[in-house]
């Protein structure tokens, strides 16, 4: 998109793959975490069902389990076994990714917060909501999740990735006598 040159079809089908593998084994892990807590049930398994059933249900339901797992899940499969075009295909798999790095974030919310809400006699909850200011308020966590995009941005106009295409001179045969083209190279100008 930013390049104008044509996506890979195939590498995104693979990385696709990949992404619904790790994500079936992910869904399959955090239920069998869950139901193994249930089944001990050690004395924390009391105020911890109630974390995540009351205090962080809807980002650990809604946002972190259904939303960022199992929509993804259905999205990725459903579109692996239909014949879509490869431009829905791509919009779907770039919805998929980002709905998965949605439900990471809303996991490390609820391990972070969550774990700061449980208090230390496991007798009850504390209390946190974010200040928007600060060294740990929202705006200074903002510029956190943004500054690795622009550190790429810059360092990808700097050093730029891929291959430019060096124009040769009219005369070919000049231009592949001295130069250190590889063989491959040398039969594509050549063409």
């Amino acid at each position: 998109m930013i390049r104008k040159v044509p996506l890979e079809h195939s590498c995104l089908r693979s990385l696709t793959l990949w992404l619904l593998g790790f994500l079936s084994v992910n869904v399959v892990l955090e239920g069998l975490e869950v139901f193994t807590m249930l089944y001990v049930s050690e004395e924390s398994w009391g105020i911890i069902s109630q974390l995540i059933t009351e205090k962080i249900a809807g980002s650990y339901f809604g946002i972190q389990f259904i939303l960022g797992s199992v929509l993804p899940l259905f999205i990725l499969g459903f579109m692996e076994l239909s014949r879509l075009g490869e431009q829905v295909k791509t919009s779907l798999r770039f919805l998929s990714a980002s709905l998965v790095l949605i439900g990471v974030f809303a996991m490390r919310w609820n391990v972070v917060i969550g774990g700061q809400l449980i208090s230390k006699s496991l007798r009850g909850f504390t209390s946190y909501s974010p200040p928007l200011l600060g060294i740990d308020g929202i705006i200074v966590a903002t510029v956190f999740m943004i500054l690795p995009f622009v550190i790429v941005a810059v360092l990808i106009y700097l050093f730029p990735p891929w291959e430019e295409e060096v124009k040769l001179p009219e005369r070919r045969g000049l231009a592949l006598k001295g130069s250190t083209l590889s063989e491959k190279e040398r039969r594509r100008v050549e063409l």
